[in-house]
C-alpha cells in the first residue's frame, strides 16, 4: 500500500496532529521483488564503483516502501542497518521484513537503527526496536518525539479493522495491527524514543565493514534531518530532505528553514556524483539531479512569493496562488503551506 497525499498530511507531519487512518488494504496488490512481504521492496542496484554484496541483493541493501518514509535496510557480514522506521503499527513487521526477507543469503543480526528526523512516518515504528537495539538520531529527536504520542497511538484500536479482507497482504498485516491495537495503550514517549544521539553533527559508524557517514548540516525540512551516507558504495539516503518529484513538507513549528534546506540540498550535491544512487524520504529512488531540482524549486518559490508582495497581496491570498511550474508535482495539497513558509520566512527578513 502506497503513500497517498492524504495519509502524509494526516499522519507523517509533525505539525499535523491527526489520528492513524490507514489507506485502503484493497490498493495493496502489487508486485514485490520477495514473495509474500507487505512492504515492496525495491533493490539498490550494485554500480561499479561498488563491490558485491556478502550478502543480499546485488549491493546488499533495499529499500522498503510504503507505509511511512522509505526505509532503507542494508546486510553485510551477518550484520543489518536499518535506516528510519515508518508507521507506528507497522514497527513489529518491518522488523520481521527487514531481517530476513529482503536478502537471499541467510540471516542477518540487526547492529543499529537510525531516524533520519524526528517525523512520525519515519519514528512511529521505534517501539519495536528501543528495549533491544541501538536507535541512533539527532540530539533534538527525543524532545520532539515526547510532544507527539498522540500521533503515534490515536486511531491504534480501529486499525484492524482495515484489514478485514481476502487481500493476501490483508492476510499479512492484520495480526500485526491488532498486536499494535493492544500494545498502544501502554506505550508512552520513551518507548519512541532514540536510545543514542549524535555527538557531533558529523560522525562515521560501521555495520558489517561498511562504512557510514551521518550529516546533520542545521535547519532545512526539520532541525533534526539527519542525512547517511554510504562513501564505498555511493549510495545516499537523504530522509525528508528530498521528496522526489513531489513538493516538499515545510515543518515551521520543527524547524524547517527554506535557506537552511537548501544549504544542505547543496552539501550533499557536493558530497555526491553522478553516480551516486539517491534515496529520497519520499518518492523514487533517484540521483543528484532531484537534489538539484528541489534545490532550485526554493528558488522558484520565493520568486513566486517575492513578485505577489511587491503586488501587495496578503499571506492569505498568496498561499492561494496556483502552482505554476510545479503542476506534475505529487502532493498538491502541500503547495500553500510551502508558499506560506516562504512569505513568512521573507516577512522576517
Amino acid at each position: 500500500m502506497t503513500l497517498t497525499r492524504r495519509r502524509f498530511l494526516s499522519i507523517a507531519a509533525a505539525s499535523t496532529a491527526a489520528p492513524l487512518a490507514l489507506t485502503s488494504l484493497a490498493s495493496a496488490k502489487r508486485r514485490s521483488l520477495v514473495p509474500f512481504t507487505y512492504f515492496e521492496w525495491r533493490g539498490i542496484p550494485r554500480g561499479p564503483q561498488r563491490p558485491m554484496g556478502a550478502t543480499g541483493y546485488s549491493s546488499g541493501m533495499m529499500v522498503a516502501v510504503g507505509e511511512g518514509g522509505n526505509a532503507l535496510a542494508m546486510a553485510r557480514n551477518s550484520e543489518l542497518l536499518l535506516i528510519d522506521c515508518k508507521n507506528a503499527p507497522f514497527g513489529e513487521l518491518l522488523k520481521r521484513e527487514s531481517l530476513i526477507a529482503p536478502f537471499d543469503s541467510g540471516r542477518a543480526e540487526l547492529a543499529l537503527v537510525i531516524n533520519t528526523h524526528h517525523h512520525a512516518d519515519h519514528t512511529g515504528g521505534n517501539w519495536a526496536f528501543t528495549a533491544d537495539h541501538t536507535v541512533l538520531a539527532h540530539a533534538k529527536v527525543s524532545e520532539r518525539v515526547a510532544g507527539q504520542l498522540d500521533r503515534y497511538t490515536a486511531g491504534a484500536a480501529d486499525a484492524p479493522d482495515q484489514a478485514n479482507g481476502d487481500d493476501p497482504k490483508s492476510k499479512v498485516i492484520r495480526p500485526y495491527l491488532e498486536k499494535f491495537a493492544e500494545r498502544a495503550p501502554q506505550l508512552t514517549a520513551a518507548d519512541f524514543q532514540p536510545n543514542d544521539t549524535l555527538k557531533s553533527d558529523h560522525e562515521t559508524r560501521e555495520v558489517g565493514g561498511v562504512t557510514i557517514q551521518l550529516h546533520h548540516f542545521g535547519p532545512g525540512h526539520t532541525d533534526t534531518d539527519v542525512a547517511v551516507y554510504f562513501p564505498e558504495e555511493n549510495v545516499l539516503h537523504t530522509g525528508d530532505l528530498l521528496f522526489h518529484g513531489l513538493h516538499p513538507f515545510c515543518d515551521a513549528p520543527g524547524g524547517c528553514s527554506t535557506r537552511g534546506w537548501q544549504r544542505s540540498l547543496s552539501e550533499l550535491i557536493n558530497m555526491c556524483n553522478d553516480d551516486t544512487i539517491v534515496i529520497p524520504g519520499h518518492g523514487d529512488i533517484t540521483n543528484t539531479a532531484a537534489l538539484r531540482a528541489q534545490r532550485d524549486y526554493f528558488d522558484r518559490v520565493r520568486e513566486i512569493v517575492a513578485d505577489a508582495a511587491a503586488r501587495g497581496l496578503t499571506r492569505d491570498e498568496v498561499t492561494q496562488l496556483p502552482p505554476t511550474g510545479f503542476e506534475s508535482l505529487g502532493f498538491q495539497q502541500i503547495w500553500p503551506r510551502v508558499l506560506g513558509v516562504a512569505f513568512d520566512e521573507a516577512a522576517a527578513g
